[in-house]
């Protein structure tokens, strides 16, 4: 049964995110985020892929779900599918700019942080190429 907009999420959600590429979705890296209502709570996680591994959402579930209950930090009010997306996807970007950051300055030393997140929202395709 699907939820009606604006109705709180009572039940176990997960968000896949992938990574875009020019020829489409990659088989490597990803992120999955876990849902998981308890009571007038719930917690909320993320487990990340490496983009060296392969994308499997089965481990991106078990992963996201041990996190959720382990970090109290974790635990919120429930919240709307339309609030659980942007809640997810800052919690994906914030990750994901802080990896390409510190990847891109290890390697080269020439990007700023401004310049990472530009790019990181690119590769999982929020920003479309022009």
């Amino acid at each position: 049964m699907p939820v009606k907009s604006g109705e709180l999420l009572k039940k176990e959600q997960y968000l896949h995110f992938r990574v875009m590429e020019s020829k489409g979705v990659s088989a490597r890296g990803g992120a999955t985020v876990c849902y998981l209502p308890q009571g007038d709570k719930a917690y909320l996680s993320l487990a990340l892929c490496a983009p060296s591994d392969i994308y499997c959402k089965k481990v991106g579930r078990i992963k996201a779900k041990v996190h959720a209950g382990r970090y109290p930090g974790n635990l919120g009010p429930l919240l709307t599918f339309d609030q659980l997306m942007d809640k997810a996807k800052a919690m994906v970007l914030a990750q994901n700019d802080e990896q390409i950051h510190r990847k891109l300055t290890r390697l080269e030393g020439l990007y700023t942080r401004a310049q990472a997140k530009i790019l990181s929202r690119k590769v999982l395709g929020v920003i479309k190429k022009k």
